[in-house]
């Protein structure tokens, strides 16, 4: 176990190394969660409505707390969401406020990752919070990571299955402040822990814990969060054929369902009660829409979109990764699924591709959700990640690689995300012009603290660190 403390260690290196070589609030919606982080952990659950518009949607809050907080709305607009501008600096401490009180885009939603990353505001409105705001939701991401690595890693499973899950988009998400990378991270971890849950295989302490806490922090991270928890129970149950043993689960692990039930009706009655408060009548009511069929048509082109941001968009919506490196991951993810299909169990086939379907209609159905509140398709790629990871942890379950195919896939990972941070990085100090791929490290506009130089350094060295790790955990397994 102690090479799978080395990997979560690295992981937070690389998690630490993306969120340094970007500016603060590069993230979607990162000052609306600063604010609101700021909010909760001083006592403000919801705030006052700010009023209903398409500018401010439907769960716009003012919030009590030091104005100073809300600069934090006004720093991106400089870069955000313009790709081809690079960043500026602003800092929290030093601009004028504008409104006061501030508010949040986000004062209707569940407060549970917003306590989490409420702890980094301490230090009062300034940067140092918001940066202490980011590392604090990531190592709580690379925490989750850790339960998953540790479960495959006792059982002789496929890491490089694993780390394939992890996105450079889960890295982006877990390095600025987004709620999102708790999601997914969660979920990863049920993924790889739920299915020994449903065989009734005797589980470690660290497994025991991590389906308790992973479960907790899917349920209660987002809206939608008991929904998501559903869907992987009923689809890790269905690939081991777990219905006939639920009885014993249930009895082996009654306090944690308990605590997960608690979870799910707190989440319902904040849905109920707060979250959905404003949305029985959409602003949109009586203006022109599209039919019913047409917006699914619609909904349907806008998947590989929503695919493709959720593999890696390092912006605002504004930043896609590099088209070969969205390539490139595709080859190895559609290599691994495919080695694994033609030597898995028709039930594990079925799930793998009931799970893609799944994925699927949740967007059609988000975007047609979106659509009638906002009159935009307004799914994105991080809100269908937990369930698409998914797709390759079920896969490779019980299907082990060679030993040769393990280095490749590990490699091709750490390839793939140090091109994506360098290309996230080349974004924000030069922006995305034609022809200006190395200009970043002659003139750059923006800098990070930690220098151009030295940012893509930490990238190469914490992902070939992690990738390093990984491979070792894969041999280990293989030979025994």
């Amino acid at each position: 176990m102690n090479r799978v403390r080395w990997l979560v260690v690295s992981l937070f290196a690389l998690v630490v190394s993306w969120s340094l070589s970007m500016p603060l609030f590069s993230g979607p919606d990162e000052p609306a969660n600063f604010v609101r982080s700021a909010a909760v952990v001083r006592g403000e659950f919801v705030g006052v409505d700010a009023g209903v518009s398409l500018e401010k949607s439907y769960w716009t809050t003012n919030v009590d707390i030091d104005p100073q907080f809300g600069v934090a709305n006004l720093v991106p607009w400089c870069f955000a969401p313009f790709s081809e501008k690079p960043a500026c600096n602003l800092a929290i401490e030093d601009a004028a406020f504008v409104d006061n009180p501030p508010y949040t885009n986000m004062g209707r939603y569940p407060i549970f990752p917003f306590l989490v990353s409420g702890v980094g505001t301490i230090f009062g409105a300034n940067d140092l919070s918001a940066l202490v705001s980011r590392l604090t939701l990531g190592a709580l991401s690379v925490a989750l990571l850790g339960f998953a690595f540790s479960s495959v890693a006792h059982r002789r499973g496929s890491v490089p299955a694993l780390l394939m899950a992890i996105t450079p988009g889960v890295i982006f998400l877990s390095a600025v402040m987004n709620p999102s990378a708790l999601e997914i991270a969660s979920a990863i971890a049920l993924w790889a822990i739920l299915p020994h849950v449903f065989e009734s295989s005797p589980l470690t302490r660290i497994e025991l814990v991590g389906v308790a806490v992973a479960g907790v922090v899917l349920i209660g991270t987002r809206p939608l969060g008991p929904a998501l928890y559903l869907v992987v129970m009923l689809f890790c149950c269905a690939v081991t054929v777990g219905w006939a043993r639920l009885g014993n689960v249930w009895r082996r692990l009654r306090n944690v369902w308990l605590l997960h039930l608690c979870a799910i009706a707190f989440s319902v009655a904040w849905y109920v009660t707060v979250f959905s408060k404003n949305t029985g009548s959409p602003f949109t009511e009586g203006s022109v829409s599209l039919g019913l069929r047409q917006q699914v048509i619609e909904a349907a082109q806008h998947i590989p979109a929503v695919l493709e941001q959720g593999i890696g968009n390092f912006g605002w919506l504004d930043t896609p990764m590099p088209r070969v490196v969205l390539v490139l991951y595709f080859l190895v993810v559609v290599s691994l699924l495919v080695f694994a299909i033609v030597r898995s169990t028709l039930l594990t086939t079925s799930m793998v591709i009931s799970l893609c379907l799944v994925s699927a209609l949740l967007v059609v159905a988000q975007d047609i959700n979106y659509y009638n509140l906002l009159r935009n398709f307004g799914s994105q790629g991080r809100h269908v990640m937990p369930l698409l990871v998914g797709m390759p942890v079920l896969a490779l379950r019980n299907v082990k690689l060679p030993s040769r195919a393990n280095a490749v896939v590990v490699a091709a990972w750490a390839i793939i995300m140090v091109w994506s941070g360098i290309a996230a990085l080349r974004r924000y100090a030069v922006g995305i012009r034609p022809g200006n791929q190395l200009e970043m490290y002659t003139n750059a506009v923006w800098r990070p603290d930690i220098g151009i130089a030295f940012a893509t350094f930490a990238l190469a060295c914490s992902a070939a660190a992690s990738a390093w790790c990984a491979w070792r955990i894969s041999v280990t397994a293989h030979d025994r």
